[in-house]
């Protein structure tokens, strides 16, 4: 059973190209980006499909570790991650950015009813909000058997011609995730999230439809 969000404003735009030229990328780790960082992220970019292929770097692979560390710290799953990294996928490209559309800061591009800027430009910070919110939309983890697309989209509740995004980025997030749990490599994507084979079609109007 999904819940309807309370409380949260519904979300802005994702940060657009445009936007993003007069942003500033906040540091997501202590130390900044590491060799490891960078090395990982040549590893990703011949494996993505989608927004994130040829554009990972060193420092959007810091970010990507930030949420996947807490995510770990707060006993959640791999899938767990995954969610969260098609989400920042969407909004930000995986960046940590000081402004976006309206109020929106972070990687999640969180409002100002997430918390204070502060919070929500702590990776660490906005992750656990995110998760939280997450878990209290999806009783009974029912998240862990919901699309990672529809997932991301609940929490976020973007504009409805926006929420097919983040099934999308689903494949991909799923890869990036993997990798950061693991040190390993997962082959392919897929709009589920799931290992199961798809045949996808691309519509007009933006909009995937998979067969499995």
């Amino acid at each position: 059973m999904v819940l309807m969000s309370v409380g949260l404003p519904a979300a802005a735009d994702p940060v657009t190209d445009e936007m993003a030229a007069n942003l500033i990328a906040l540091p997501c780790v202590a130390g900044g980006p590491t060799p490891s960082d960078a090395s990982l992220a040549n590893e990703l970019n011949p494996l993505l499909g989608n927004k994130m292929r040829g554009h990972m770097n060193a420092y959007r692979v810091s970010c990507a570790r930030a949420i996947i560390d807490e995510v770990k710290a707060r006993e959640f799953n791999e899938r767990a991650g995954a969610i969260a990294i098609a989400t920042v996928i969407v909004e930000t490209s995986i960046s940590n950015y000081d402004g976006g559309d309206a109020d929106s800061v972070g990687l999640y591009q969180q409002r100002a009813g997430w918390g204070s800027f502060e919070e929500r430009t702590n990776p660490a910070i906005a992750t656990g909000n995110f998760l939280r919110e997450m878990v209290r939309l999806y009783s009974e983890n029912s998240w862990n058997f919901a699309p990672i697309g529809d997932v991301a989209a609940n929490v976020q509740r973007p504009r409805e011609d926006l929420r097919y995004k983040y099934g999308v980025e689903a494949g991909d997030a799923t890869i990036i995730a993997h990798k950061l749990w693991t040190g390993e490599t997962r082959h392919g994507s897929s709009l589920s999230g799931d290992a199961r084979a798809e045949i996808v079609a691309l519509q007009g109007d933006g909009t995937a439809t998979a067969w499995f």
